[in-house]
């Protein structure tokens, strides 16, 4: 859960014209744009503003939709439009009226004689968007929004503006095919590139129960890394209430270092989702291949089966089951199979701010039974919440707990294994453009273990450019 704007071409154009005339020559293009206005009025063969014998109409008006007849405030305003057309606080309460009544067209009409008079009134513009999007005029509903970046919106009128994208989105998906991409570049400094313990030397009893083994290049090393990333999406409809979903991510890292443990993965998917009511049903393939170094170190094959409840418009709840099949190509011993059961609660209340809570548990089988050590059993709770800050900003935070209880005692160790694993992360967004992010982010791993050589802490910073491509929207 992304922003528009700054400073507006007309906020620069006032600015230089102080700079450059002085107070006087403000107060003479200020004169001048009165003058513009009031010709424009007079074209319309309409005054601008409200009259004193106006008001009480318009005050009535108000009155009968905050007592929730719209329909009545919209019969009142309408009598008088012959008269009033072309006054745009006039039209934008007509507007209002006649969308609160399900009127749509002839609010259409309203909210556009507003926008000719007022081109930065951007309620009227968001509500025009509206409904553009829920006739399935996406182009139209995209080309308002995009009006908007001209103008700045308050965090209300931002809210509302991702609104009606997720609208324009919705509808399309209904109608056919969607899809949206991007490309992400980034670079930043990872404490423990090598995943190892801290300390050069440990002792292993299996190995020598009273010199320290060393450790090598296992043991912990920062470094300065860098990354690049693609991915693609895409939802076709295949029916009523019934689509096709598919996806191919891929991403490499680069080490400055430590290239032989340089990260890489390609994932690719392949479901279908299916609405029925408020609840939404979906099973989803899953193919990754995870590289080390820019070799093949482990391949998985995975299913999930999904269930979307809505509780209320901000609220939702989501179940899932998902298993798991490892390979490793050069480990075969290290093969398993991996199941987990797992619940999550949505929220995005008024506010602008989103939360999400919930908990799994799961067991993974290694597949080779006299290693079965490795095996364990899992549980996890994780929370996360999300902010808007500005209209370009947002900032978001996450924390995920998770334990892995062994099932047996270990050869090296000679005793059962037990790990405490703790992930903070946090990061922020800030759009330079309406499809460009710029991410810095920062997280921590402590994987708590009694067993030394997997006791581990992690560390990165990460500074991000992302681009959005497709027709998913601004």
């Amino acid at each position: 859960m992304e922003a528009v704007g700054g400073f507006r071409l007309t906020y620069r154009v006032d600015n230089k014209k102080r700079c450059l005339q002085g107070e006087d020559g403000m107060e003479a293009g200020s004169r001048f744009r009165g003058w513009r206005i009031a010709l424009l009025a007079f074209s319309l063969g309409m005054p601008l503003f409200a009259t004193a014998a106006e008001e009480p109409l318009l005050m009535q008006a108000r009155r009968l939709l905050a007592a929730g007849d719209a329909q009545g405030a919209a019969e009142l305003l309408d009598a008088r439009v012959s008269d009033l057309s072309g006054n745009p606080h006039y039209d934008h309460l007509l507007g209002q009226a006649l969308l609160a009544a399900g009127q749509t067209s002839k609010a259409a009409f309203a909210f556009e004689r507003v926008l000719m008079v007022e081109p930065a009134n951007n309620d009227a513009r968001l509500r025009l968007a509206q409904i553009h999007a829920e006739s399935g005029d996406a182009p139209r509903a995209r080309g308002l929004l995009s009006d908007s970046e001209s103008y700045p919106l308050d965090a209300a009128q931002q809210r509302d503006a991702e609104r009606v994208q997720t609208l324009i989105d919705a509808r399309q998906r209904e109608q056919g095919l969607s899809w949206q991409g991007y490309l992400l570049g980034g670079v930043g400094w990872d404490s423990n590139v090598t995943v190892g313990p801290q300390g050069s030397r440990l002792l292993l009893p299996s190995v020598d129960p009273i010199i320290p083994t060393d450790l090598g290049d296992a043991a912990e090393q920062g470094d300065a890394v860098g990354l690049v990333e693609a991915g693609a999406s895409l939802q076709a409809a295949l029916g009523d209430r019934l689509w096709l979903l598919g996806g191919l991510s891929a991403r490499e890292g680069f080490n400055r270092d430590r290239s032989d443990v340089r990260e890489g993965f390609t994932n690719l998917y392949v479901g279908l989702a299916r609405q029925t009511g408020s609840n939404l049903l979906s099973a989803t393939a899953l193919a990754q291949e995870y590289r080390v170094g820019g070799s093949v170190y482990r391949t998985l094959w995975s299913g999930r089966l999904s269930w979307t409840r809505a509780l209320s418009p901000s609220s939702q709840l989501v179940g899932y089951y998902q298993y798991s099949d490892f390979h490793y190509p050069d480990l075969p011993g290290d093969d398993a199979r991996r199941s987990v059961l797992g619940v999550t609660h949505l929220l995005a209340p008024n506010g602008g701010w989103e939360l999400q809570y919930g908990a799994h548990a799961g067991e993974e089988q290694v597949k080779e039974s006299a290693l079965d050590y490795f095996g364990y059993r899992l549980w996890g709770l994780h929370l996360g919440m999300a902010k808007p800050v500005t209209d370009r900003l947002s900032v978001s935070a996450g924390v995920v707990y998770e334990t892995h209880d062994h099932a047996s005692a270990d050869e090296l160790y000679g005793a059962v294994r037990e790990d405490r694993q703790w992930s903070i992360g946090l990061s922020a967004d800030y759009r330079l453009a309406p499809r460009l992010h710029l991410i810095p982010q920062l997280s921590y791993v402590r994987n708590d273990s009694n067993f030394a050589l997997y006791d581990y802490r992690r560390g990165t910073v990460m500074l991000m450019l992302r681009w959005d491509f497709g027709d998913a929207g601004l």
